[in-house]
């Protein structure tokens, strides 16, 4: 079964959290930290354009997108290709994809967290650049709890821990069998970050328990 979070609008997370030898359902998303997400009219307000599919810093046209804030400041994607975009932040303090970014629509999102954000678009996987907020080079996430599992060797963390929690823990999903990994989507085309868990194993476990309890 391929196990997902719960999808909330209006800012979708693709995190999925995909467990082996069970029936499949559809694709949802997660939304995360929208509440940081809004379009602001402050002077701390920086802009990259979507253009010739590349991110274009407008202010620095030789920083080929990549883009350095102050703490607090707030970035606007504004797409004037012909074709839409997005945003997807899967490698920094604060994970973020945002929604499809159509011709001629601006998305944006204010970094209250200082490192730096790696992003890409999902629609066009050479579209890269960073966001580096308050001169940190650090891509370390916050808030994410952690656990390692010594069966396996392998770590749950963050919303795919929280999930993993608060869906039954390891009599529901299992032990993880692999980290956090990115994956194209067979329904979709788009790149989700997956993790792998494995119910069998703690079957097998069980039976391995009850058949010494039995001797």
């Amino acid at each position: 079964m391929k196990t997902q979070l719960p999808a909330t609008k209006p800012n979708p997370l693709r995190i999925v959290l995909r467990v082996l030898f069970m029936l499949a359902v559809p694709l949802v998303g997660f939304a995360l930290f929208a509440g940081n997400i809004h379009v602001s009219n402050a002077a701390s307000t920086f802009v990259i354009e979507m253009k010739d599919y590349q991110y274009q810093n407008v202010d620095r046209v030789d920083a080929n997108g990549d883009i350095n804030v102050p703490l607090g400041a707030t970035v606007a994607w504004t797409n004037t290709d012909p074709a839409p975009h997005d945003v997807a932040i899967l490698d920094g303090p604060v994970l973020n994809v945002s929604p499809e970014v159509n011709p001629g629509d601006t998305w944006s999102m204010t970094f209250n967290v200082p490192g730096t954000y790696r992003y890409y678009c999902e629609f066009h996987p050479s579209m890269v650049a960073n966001v580096v907020v308050g001169n940190s080079d650090s891509t370390a996430p916050v808030n994410r709890g952690v656990q390692t599992f010594a069966e396996t060797g392998k770590t749950v963390r963050g919303l795919f821990l929280d999930y993993w929690n608060s869906h039954g823990g390891l009599a529901q999903q299992g032990f993880p069998i692999s980290e956090e990994i990115q994956e194209k989507s067979d329904t979709d085309g788009k790149i989700y970050t997956v993790q792998y868990v494995d119910l069998s194993l703690m079957l097998k476990l069980r039976m391995m328990q009850q058949l010494l309890l039995n001797i």
